[in-house]
């Protein structure tokens, strides 16, 4: 009896996975209601509450669960100091993560309601953290105050920099990123989802003008409904159906040091550093500013798109060209869905960190802690950002192609918004009344002459 297509192993991935491996399914279906284009914590959850409505959907990932920027997030939960555009889809998604918590046990998630601190310099910095907080009166679960200097003390043992003060939000909260996703997506597949990986999709196929398959690597599979969840592929798997997706990719390097006593257990950002706390008592660090975008031909081609957002952020930004240029420029923009597609070329975005730049972080910490002079290092990772001119996430249907939907764009708060995004788009993929205002995260603001603003 011959093997079928749908039987063939799964190929290898290379690239260091942060991610808990999880169990995947084997068998690929010949149709299913939804596909879901991306194992990452959008596509993961958007499967999780489509089961959980008893609609039969799938999970394809070109490399593995949570192999990328899920895994290799911050871990920060938090809506403090998020535009209030975004106030009510991430005052969702904590309620979700709370709930998720409850139920399948915080530590599976690596969840702790711990509190977010923003660090203030001055009393110019005090003014702009009252100015927000002013701005967001009226939206649920906001408990953000302002804390004095001596306040802050209580929240920051060991610290040796004489702060103006800290606006302080209780209500935000952490996960471990290598944990939370993968626990999810058991959650997902115990609700009937079926997530396979590695499996590459190559593209869309369409009839009457709508989505009518997906082919993969393995094989056809009939649908009706197309999750495109990608991360920082979107873009290129949007571009080969036809869709002009404008998103960049962010260089993001994070390091951890080993448990230290006494420290801080809130999490906190400041001029120069922000950290958190991890579930094993040590410490990840990432830059408050220093960002990479490298230069890429999507760079050139976006520009004018994204320009807004480089005046607004450029201190916080580096435009530079290295390896992930280069790699950029061997990446085909067309394929034929009967060819290999670079999705099996390239499964898994495994940037190398800035050490330099981890490490200059590590040393602003250690002048205001002086504690962390002696940490060390076990850890330096980093990942790619999937990053909107506006800095909002895509959430809705492609007009264009009916059946084709986008999840993407997140701009650096994928996990905070990832349950909330997953949520809202199972709403509408069920033609429920949405959960939350969907206008602000429409896909067709981009080209219906809507004025865009970034909003952090």
């Amino acid at each position: 009896m011959g093997i079928s297509q749908n039987d063939l192993p799964s190929p290898p991935v290379a690239g260091h996975c942060r991610a808990r491996a999880v169990s995947v399914d084997t068998r690929l279906p010949e149709e299913t209601g939804v596909v879901i284009v991306g194992a990452g914590i959008a596509g993961i959850c958007t499967a999780l509450y489509l089961a959980r409505r008893g609609v039969d959907c799938v999970v394809l990932e070109k490399g593995q669960v949570a192999g990328e920027q899920s895994s290799r997030a911050f871990g920060w939960l938090c809506s403090l100091g998020l535009d209030p555009l975004k106030m009510e889809l991430t005052t969702l998604s904590k309620r979700l993560w709370r709930e998720l918590a409850e139920e399948l046990g915080p530590g599976r998630l690596g969840y702790e309601r711990c509190g977010l601190l923003h660090l203030c310099e001055s009393e110019a910095d005090i003014a702009r953290e009252q100015a927000w907080l002013d701005s967001v009166q009226g939206f649920d679960d906001v408990d953000a105050r302002l804390l004095s200097n001596a306040e802050l003390a209580e929240h920051l043992p060991g610290c040796r920099r004489p702060y103006a003060g800290a606006l302080f939000q209780p209500s935000d909260a952490r996960v471990e990123p290598s944990l939370a996703t993968s626990a999810l997506a058991d959650a997902a597949r115990a609700a009937g989802a079926r997530i396979f990986a590695p499996c590459a999709v190559r593209g869309i196929e369409r009839s009457a003008g709508r989505v009518e398959a997906v082919l993969t690597e393995r094989g056809r599979i009939r649908c009706s409904q197309v999750v495109v969840a990608g991360g920082a592929w979107s873009r290129l798997f949007c571009g080969n159906a036809g869709v002009a997706l404008p998103q960049l990719s962010i260089h993001s390097s994070l390091v951890r040091v080993a448990p230290l006593a006494g420290g801080p257990a809130s999490c906190a950002a400041a001029d120069g550093y922000a950290f958190r706390r991890d579930a094993e008592g040590g410490y990840v660090f990432g830059p408050s500013s220093g960002h990479t975008a490298y230069v890429t031909l999507d760079s050139f081609r976006l520009f004018f798109d994204f320009l807004p957002a480089l005046r607004n952020q450029w201190r916080q930004m580096r435009v530079r060209l290295g390896r992930e240029s280069f790699a950029d420029l061997c990446l085909p923009r067309r394929w034929a869905l009967d060819e290999v597609s670079p999705f099996e070329r390239r499964r898994m975005l495994d940037p190398k960190p800035d050490v330099a730049l981890n490490l200059k972080t590590l040393a602003n910490m250690a002048e205001a802690f002086p504690a962390f002079r002696q940490a060390r290092v076990t850890e330096h990772w980093a990942g790619m950002i999937d990053a909107t001119p506006d800095s909002v996430p895509v959430i809705g249907a492609v007009d264009a192609l009916p059946g084709l939907f986008l999840c993407t764009g997140f701009s650096a708060y994928g996990l905070s918004m990832g349950p909330a995004a997953g949520w809202l788009l199972a709403d509408m993929l069920c033609a429920r009344p949405p959960s939350c205002a969907p206008e602000a995260y429409r896909f067709s603001r981009f080209s219906d002459g809507s004025r865009l603003r970034v909003a952090p």
